[in-house]
């Protein structure tokens, strides 16, 4: 076995000292409107020695409907903060979405109310779909284009496949990302400032909640680093959480 490079070597001790971090503490769901709940989980140490923090939403689809907000809907414009978007739509919950390059041009499959805004990429990513009450996550060669199909949004790498977390290429950032529990129920969720382990945030999501996670069957990151925002506001509940940049599309979801 090849002798490991100092540098290398560092960023190996790292990703395993985090892997063996506790189990997140986790307060329990809060309805804060019918068929919404929030909870926060946080943990300390994390890559770095600090504390990290996971806002996370649980969404019942049937009395919440998801809609690709795109902040080109109005001329002249690009992009917007995902707060902007929310509050526009009138979304009660939105976090951003799709990747996008050098021009705020998103990347990927994007459909809203059966249209679809952007052609689905040849990429090792997934795709979340919405027909009717259900929701279906898979990954990009799997994916089959179906009229009735009224939101998709393509993105990546998957983190968590029929209960099972994915190895993934160990890197740390802000996240955002989004599971699907057996029950059918989404879990959206956002990190806050201190950055997680890709690993890490996928066990997480597959560890039960009996055991500190999030008990999803199926998982899938959206856009991290400065992209990863969300906003919520329901009720008495404001929770944001701002990114470092504004994005081209966000996942909002509004009553039905």
């Amino acid at each position: 076995m090849p002798a490991l490079r100092p540098g290398r070597w560092l960023l190996t001790l790292l990703v395993v000292m985090t892997l063996a971090a506790p189990a997140a503490a986790a307060a329990q769901w809060r309805e804060v409107a019918p068929g919404l709940a929030y909870r926060e989980l946080s943990a300390s140490p994390s890559l770095f020695g600090l504390p990290w923090k996971l806002h996370a939403f649980r969404v019942d689809l049937k009395r919440w409907r998801p809609r690709v907000l795109d902040a080109r809907q109005q001329a002249g414009r690009a992009t917007a903060t995902v707060e902007a978007l929310a509050r526009e739509a009138g979304a009660a919950l939105a976090v951003n979405a799709s990747f996008f390059d050098e021009h705020a041009r998103p990347l990927g499959l994007l459909v809203d109310e059966g249209r679809q805004l952007n052609p689905l990429r040849k990429a090792d990513w997934g795709v979340l779909s919405f027909k009717g009450h259900e929701a279906r996550l898979v990954h990009t060669r799997e994916w089959e284009p179906d009229a009735k199909v009224t939101t998709a949004v393509q993105v990546g790498p998957r983190m968590v496949v029929a209960g099972e977390a994915l190895s993934l290429k160990p890197q740390t950032a802000r996240r955002a990302a989004i599971g699907l529990r057996a029950d059918g129920q989404l879990v959206v969720v956002v990190s806050g400032s201190v950055p997680l382990e890709s690993n890490l945030l996928a066990r997480i999501f597959r560890t039960p909640e009996a055991d500190g996670g999030l008990g999803c069957a199926w998982a899938l990151m959206m856009d991290g680093g400065p992209s990863a925002q969300l906003f919520a506001a329901i009720g008495d509940l404001r929770v944001s959480v701002p990114g470092g940049t504004e994005v081209p599309v966000a996942l909002g979801f509004l009553p039905r």
